[in-house]
């Protein structure tokens, strides 16, 4: 049935997954250029008899008013709640501004309230229950608790894929795995970003089975407070996340670089606040001041974009709770013979954290000759 019906007769959908109306003013344009070309779908309101329920067109419903319209051409249709939810849902799947995250919630509100399976939603709806699954999943990634005092980390979460997420949920330590996601949004990465950063770092994010078994044992803190497995060295923290942190600040110094993005590479370094470096060129003696942030801009803009790099032997240590210390090997390959490596720089440097975020204070970089055995190892890691 189809009639004209009054806009403060209608409640919202309270199974409506949408948290923000991105887009809305186009269609409020639309309506005042073309009028309403489909009705809204709403059933009695289960409430109040005299009033009505949307169970499809809420972003319809907005914008008309927005217009202040008195009534709006509705279908009167008799919808149970599991209808209300799915049609709701409908609605909103195609819509590109609808995130993956506000799809699990739904997603996960339909299975909870209405018992049904990853499966039955997917074929109601038209898609594979692994889909449903997976978008489900993302409600998985962090805990409440961190959530509630966390607002950065709940809005990336509706900025997040679930491809990124299925990446995520294969760190098992939550804050390391909130790093990462801060991380994703902030400096914009792709799935295959996440994924190359993780496959690199995921030796040193802690296992379950590890932390379950350090809870077990005698432990003993480490210098960031702390309290982790190990019998090699005090200052070693591979199960910390600090360690993924720092970790993924030294990978960003190349990836910023490969970006061409340097203001996101000044904010790596403490430029205002000390910082030295070691060329691994000439003049070879200690540089600060201007001297090191000029060297450190000719880098960037005139030898980095040369290159393509990959990291080895990285190695992390704690100095104190605000101090670090990392080393590695950097091999360089010729942008135009992609193939060849055709640099070996060894790097030393010292981090310091102000608040959360760590930051360079200090690089040494020493070039090295590359012997035919690290040539063939080179050649290995770029097809890697």
């Amino acid at each position: 049935m189809l009639i004209d019906l009054p806009l403060d007769k209608i409640e919202t959908n309270p199974f409506n997954p949408r948290f923000d109306f991105i887009g809305l003013d186009k269609l409020v344009t639309s309506l005042q250029t073309n009028g309403q070309l489909s009705p809204i779908r709403v059933r009695q309101s289960t409430r109040n008899k005299d009033k009505y329920q949307l169970v499809f067109g809420h972003r319809r419903f907005m914008a008309a008013n927005k217009l202040d319209w008195k009534t709006i051409r509705a279908e009167v249709v008799s919808a149970s709640d599991e209808r209300m939810a799915i049609e709701s849902l409908v609605e909103n799947l195609d819509r590109k501004d609808l995130s993956d995250y506000e799809k699990g919630l739904i997603f996960d509100r339909i299975k909870n309230e209405f018992s049904l399976s990853f499966a039955e939603i997917g074929r109601t709806i038209g898609i594979s229950r692994q889909h449903v699954s997976n978008y489900a999943a993302m409600l998985n990634l962090f805990s409440s608790e961190r959530l509630s005092t966390n607002p950065e980390l709940r809005d990336a979460l509706f900025k997040i894929s679930e491809h990124h997420s299925r990446i995520l949920l294969t760190v098992s330590d939550e804050t390391s795995r909130m790093d990462l996601a801060l991380q994703t949004i902030k400096d914009g990465l792709t799935v295959r970003d996440l994924a190359n950063i993780v496959g690199r770092l995921r030796s040193w994010f802690p296992r379950i089975d590890d932390v379950q078994e350090a809870e077990n044992r005698a432990r003993s803190p480490n210098k960031f407070g702390r309290e982790i497995e190990d019998d090699s060295n005090e200052n070693k923290f591979e199960n910390d996340p600090e360690y993924t942190a720092i970790s993924l600040l030294i990978h960003k110094i190349f990836q910023s670089a490969s970006d061409r993005n340097y203001e996101r590479y000044k904010k790596i370094h403490l430029f205002r606040d000390g910082f030295t470096m070691y060329s691994a060129f000439p003049p070879l003696e200690r540089l600060q001041g201007k001297q090191a942030i000029s060297r450190e801009h000719e880098w960037f803009y005139e030898i980095a974009p040369r290159f393509r790099f990959k990291i080895q032997d990285l190695n992390i240590e704690a100095l104190d709770t605000t101090a670090a210390m990392s080393t590695f090997t950097v091999i360089c390959f010729d942008k135009e013979n992609p193939s060849h490596p055709v640099m070996k720089m060894v790097a030393t440097m010292v981090l310091r954290k102000k608040g959360r975020e760590w930051s360079v204070l200090h690089e040494h970089w020493t070039r090295l000759d590359l012997t035919p055995s690290e040539l063939e190892k080179a050649e290995r890691i770029l097809s890697y």
